[in-house]
């Protein structure tokens, strides 16, 4: 063994002593702080406990049990933070019936907050087994690695003319491409069901979509990489998303960009905490197009709904409502026009806001939510444990084994977003843009390159 390698052996045991140590600081001074929060809102003393405990375990997955530096734990663990303890305990403590809602939920806090605590838990189970299983996605084993030619006057092509139909879809109205609920008076075009649901997930975030893979597999040369970035923010401005698809969006450009964010222990959950908090209040300002356009943060934007999963969770658990598997029906067949099935169901927060009487429905519903809605408290248990297999499989293909095509390699960098639009819910929302974004990572490498490179294998730099 050479001098060098015995150099670096005998410094594994320092540096990953120092990572510990300041992983376990970050553990207690995360402790300290929701413990100052919590004393700030009082609340019964069951759930209470239910509450500190999902918060020590999200964060015990957060800064104790990390060994990528960044994973889809990582990002379920602050979700779970956010949406099963944080958000909830403010609702509880406040008494905040979001939408007009019968109070009555929170008779229903203490056991959603069980069965959050149980699903976490079981999504951590299938999350070990998914890292422990290895599966091909398809992919042979003896399959050879393939440099990446993308031409860069082909993606900035491709992009201006996504562009212009965007601009065009929209009465060339800056307006509707900043603002995401405009008058009718603006010219917004309006395309028939099935070409919109084409549209919206898969289409109009090609430019971003474009732009990250050229920063993966291209050669990064300055002057492609800022048109198309100019194009990006143009056709893609964060304002006119949905705030969970603009974060997804723009995390993966981010990370496309500078690679050794990925790298770097805590980036992404730091973001996604960061972003939900201060970021996401400001962009709520984009939601609709008025003439007083006010940039002001304020954290009562907790208390308008924006985070009412969990309750939307108790509500379900309130009204009892179990549809034995026709919520996952709807989600699965998302692309079916409803023509042709009159009956296809509607989003599980939906389906509740109806059963609830509530005066808004495009309200979200967590993924232990969704299983509960499908199959009743197996239903729980089931969906955690599926989602946390596919997450480990995920984590493991991309870390662990290196070894994966082109599409999913770009596809998990935009997933880390989008994985808490999953975790959130809707989940019949949320699955139809995270497939309509996979279609467009697919179309995108097989329009740049026109060859068989969407099959090849490619490794983590």
């Amino acid at each position: 063994m050479t001098t060098a390698s015995q150099k670096n052996l005998h410094d594994i045991g320092p540096v990953r002593k120092a990572r510990y140590s300041t992983n376990f600081l970050l553990f207690v001074l995360s402790c300290a702080a929701y413990l100052i929060f919590a004393s700030s809102f009082e609340v019964p003393f069951l759930f209470s406990v239910l509450n500190a405990l999902i918060a020590l375990t999200a964060l015990s997955w957060l800064f104790l049990f990390d060994r990528a530096p960044t994973s889809l734990r990582h990002v379920f663990a602050i979700s779970s933070l956010i949406f099963y303890a944080i958000s909830p305990r403010i609702e509880f403590s406040e008494r905040i019936p979001y939408y007009l809602g019968s109070s009555s939920v929170f008779s229903y806090y203490e056991i959603a907050a069980l069965y959050a605590l149980i699903g976490m838990w079981v999504y951590m189970a299938g999350f070990s087994l998914g890292m422990r299983s290895r599966l091909s996605f398809g992919l042979r084993k003896s399959a050879q690695l393939h440099e990446v030619a993308l031409s860069g006057h082909r993606l900035i092509f491709m992009s201006l003319l996504v562009v212009l139909l965007i601009y065009f879809l929209n009465g060339f109205s800056v307006v509707n491409i900043l603002f995401r609920d405009t008058s009718d008076a603006n010219n917004i075009f309006r395309l028939p069901q099935h070409f919109h649901l084409i549209y919206s997930t898969a289409i109009r975030s090609m430019p971003s979509i474009i732009f990250v893979v050229y920063m993966l597999f291209g050669a990064r040369r300055p002057q492609v990489a800022i048109i198309l970035f100019i194009l990006m923010l143009v056709g893609n401005p964060i304002t006119g998303f949905a705030r969970w698809q603009g974060a997804m969006l723009y995390l993966a450009a981010i990370l496309a960009t500078f690679r050794p964010l990925l790298k770097t222990p805590h980036f992404v959950a730091g973001s996604l905490f960061f972003g939900l908090f201060f970021i996401f209040p400001l962009l709520n300002v984009f939601r609709r197009f008025t003439e007083d356009v006010s940039l002001r943060w304020s954290l009562a934007w907790m208390e308008h709904g924006h985070l009412d999963s969990f309750q939307n969770f108790a509500r379900a658990l309130e009204y009892e409502y179990i549809s034995y598997g026709q919520q996952i029906l709807g989600v699965l067949f998302f692309f079916v026009p409803r023509r042709f099935w009159p009956d296809k169901p509607i989003g599980s927060g939906a389906q509740i806001a109806i059963e609830s009487n509530l005066v808004h429905e495009n309200i979200g519903m967590n993924i232990l939510g969704e299983g509960y809605m499908n199959f009743g408290v197996l239903g729980v248990i089931l969906f955690a444990l599926a989602f946390g297999f596919f997450c480990g499989q995920l984590d493991r293909a991309f870390w662990r084994d290196r070894r994966f095509s082109y599409t999913f390699q770009a596809y998990y960098l935009f997933f880390l977003g989008g994985a808490v639009f999953v975790f959130r819910g809707a989940l019949i929302s949320a699955f139809s843009y995270m497939v309509g974004t996979l279609v467009a990572i697919w179309l995108v490498l097989l329009l740049s390159d026109g060859s068989r490179m969407r099959f090849r294998i490619s490794r983590v730099r």
